[in-house]
Order: structure tokens, then C-alpha cells, then sequence
């Protein structure tokens, strides 16, 4: 009994550290650090690096995000893609 809980609980931790260690090679511990304290629930992490700017793909809550920030680690921008009846009402 007391194995499968320690089995459980090491397996547990291992799938939720994975869900941030995804492709996130040459990316720095600062913009990583900075994207866990924001989006701490968030799965399916891909990480893309360009010259200017680091591109993190993820799920949070059933909606897929891109957050993107500095090596630094300041967010520049968050974005998520809608359906068209979540645009606002027309007014006219």
C-alpha cells in the first residue's frame, strides 16, 4: 500500500515537471522562472526561441495560449485565439 502511494506521488511529480521542461533547451532560467509563476497550471508546454523574442505554446483551461517574452524574463505579450462568437456584440 504504502509503495503505490510513494509510486503515485513520484509519478505525479515527475508528469507535472515535464509539462515545463518541453523543448525548452537555450531558453533562459529567467523567462522559464517568469512563465511558471504566471501560468502555473498550464500543460502541453512548447518553447521556440528567435533572436528577439522566446514563444511559449501551452493549454490552460481547455484554450490554447502563446505567452511570449525576453531571455530576461519579461512578458511582452499573451495571446489566444477566438471563435467568432466571442467577439463583441455589434453595436449598429
Amino acid at each position: 500500500m504504502k509503495k503505490s502511494i510513494i509510486m503515485s506521488a513520484l509519478s505525479l511529480i515527475l508528469l507535472i515537471s515535464s509539462a515545463f521542461a518541453n523543448n525548452a533547451d537555450g531558453v533562459s532560467d529567467k523567462a522559464i522562472q517568469a512563465f511558471k509563476k504566471e501560468f502555473s497550471s498550464a500543460n502541453n508546454v512548447n518553447w521556440e526561441i528567435t533572436r528577439s523574442y522566446v514563444k511559449v505554446t501551452f493549454n490552460l483551461n481547455s484554450q490554447v495560449l502563446f505567452a511570449y517574452y525576453t531571455q530576461e524574463g519579461e512578458r511582452l505579450a499573451v495571446m489566444r485565439n477566438i471563435v467568432s462568437s466571442q467577439l463583441p456584440i455589434t453595436l449598429f
